[in-house]
C-alpha cells in the first residue's frame, strides 16, 4: 500500500484550475478523501470534493493535516507552503500513476509531479516544486525548491535550476546548463547558455530581456 492510499483525508490547498488537477492525480493515486482549502472560496464543492475557506480552519488543527500546496505562482506557493510547515501541516507528494518516475530519483516534499510527466535516474526534484503534464526531467537534473516545470517542458541531462524558477511550456533547456533562483523562462525557449538569478529570458536561443518583478505584496 502506498503512502497516498494510507492518507484518509488529503487537504489540498488551492481551488483553482491547477488544485483541481492534483486533486484528480491524487484520487487516482489512491487518495481516499480530497477537501480543498481557499483563502477565496468561489464553491461549496468541486469535483464532488467540499471545499473550505482557509480563515475556517484553527491553526492547531492544521497540526499533523497531510496537506499539498496547489497554486501556481511560485512565490505564492512558496509562502504558504512555509507558513503551513511552521504551524505544523505535513507536505505530502503527489505523483500520478501515468507518470513515470526512476526509483533512483529523489522527489522532495509536497511536489506534484502531474500526468505524462517523466522524472530520469539520478534527478532531484526540489520541496513543493511542479513536475507538470508531460515535462521531462532527465538524469541527474536538479530541480530547487518551489519551482514549476511546465506542460510539455524538457529539461535534459545535468540541468541545474535554483529555487523558485518557472520554465514555461515547450521549453528547451540543453543538457548541463544553470538557472538561477527566480528566474523566468518564457513558453517555447531554448536556453543553450546558463542563466543568473532574478532574470526573464525567452527566445530561441533564449535571450535575457529583462529582470523579474520583485514578488513584494504579490499574492
Amino acid at each position: 500500500m502506498s503512502t497516498l492510499e494510507q492518507i484518509p483525508r488529503l487537504l489540498v490547498y488551492g481551488a483553482g484550475g491547477h488544485g483541481r488537477v492534483v486533486a484528480d492525480s491524487a484520487a487516482r493515486a489512491g487518495v481516499r478523501r480530497v477537501e480543498f482549502v481557499d483563502d477565496h472560496p468561489v464553491a461549496a464543492k468541486l469535483q464532488g470534493w467540499p471545499v473550505i475557506a482557509a480563515s475556517a480552519i484553527e491553526e492547531g488543527a492544521w497540526r499533523g493535516s497531510p496537506v499539498i500546496v496547489a497554486i501556481g505562482s511560485n512565490e505564492t506557493r512558496a509562502r504558504v507552503f512555509a507558513r503551513l510547515k511552521s504551524i505544523g501541516a505535513l507536505p505530502v507528494s503527489v505523483i500520478d500513476p501515468s507518470s513515470i518516475v526512476s526509483v533512483h530519483a529523489m522527489i522532495g516534499e509536497g511536489a506534484f509531479i502531474a500526468p505524462g510527466a517523466m522524472i530520469n535516474t539520478g534527478a532531484r526534484i526540489g520541496a513543493n516544486s511542479i513536475v507538470n503534464t508531460g515535462a521531462s526531467v532527465d538524469h541527474d537534473c536538479v530541480v530547487g525548491d518551489h519551482s514549476h516545470i511546465s506542460p510539455q517542458a524538457c529539461l535534459a541531462g545535468n540541468v541545474w535550476l535554483g529555487e523558485e524558477v518557472m520554465i514555461g511550456i515547450g521549453a528547451m533547456i540543453v543538457p548541463g546548463r544553470r538557472i538561477g533562483a527566480r528566474t523566468v523562462v518564457g513558453a517555447g525557449a531554448v536556453v543553450t547558455r546558463d542563466l543568473p538569478d532574478g532574470v526573464v529570458a525567452w527566445g530561441c536561443p533564449a535571450r535575457i530581456v529583462r529582470l523579474k518583478a520583485s514578488p513584494a505584496g504579490s499574492r
